[in-house]
């Protein structure tokens, strides 16, 4: 009998170290996602006042709403927004209508949104291949904080001599 309440003892004692080790996982994973939001959180403001300060549009204020900061994106890198339009509708076609072709539509949406981001980066900086690397190697994260070193510059590289 004592080697039973023994046994259960030492039974209970592994578990209560084995919910110790899950609830320090379990802390660390909501701190991980609470940095994760803020990082988040700091690129979307950043883009923001990234691409107001480049843009020329006549609706400058548009690039504070979600969908449309992408478009003004594109208008800033191809001088139309048809793609914008594409990528936009990408987006929100996987946000709101998870299906079987959502990791094409989000690959379709890295594509046009890595291209426009070269584009900037050319008409805009001289190391435009390296700023694009950057940006291909953080898969997209470091965009926003790229775009916001090179928003006033107020010059732009003239691209046909290159």
């Amino acid at each position: 009998m004592d080697d039973y309440i023994m046994g259960y003892a030492n039974l209970m004692n592994l578990s209560y170290s084995a919910l110790a080790g899950l609830s320090i996982i379990l802390i660390m994973f909501v701190i991980f996602m609470g940095l994760c939001t803020i990082i988040a959180f700091c690129g979307y403001i950043l883009k923001c006042i990234s691409l107001y300060k480049i843009s020329n549009e006549k609706f400058k204020w548009l690039c504070w709403v979600p969908v449309f900061n992408n478009i003004i994106l594109t208008k800033i890198a191809f001088s139309n927004y048809i793609l914008g339009v594409i990528m936009s509708f990408c987006l929100l076609c996987v946000i709101f209508i998870p299906n079987n072709f959502s990791s094409i539509l989000l690959f379709t949406y890295f594509i046009i949104y890595i291209i426009s981001s070269y584009k900037v980066y050319k008409i805009y900086s001289k190391n435009y291949i390296l700023l694009t690397i950057v940006s291909v190697l953080t898969l997209t994260l470091a965009i926003p904080f790229i775009l916001f070193s090179i928003r006033n510059k107020k010059e732009r590289v003239d691209i046909s001599n290159s």
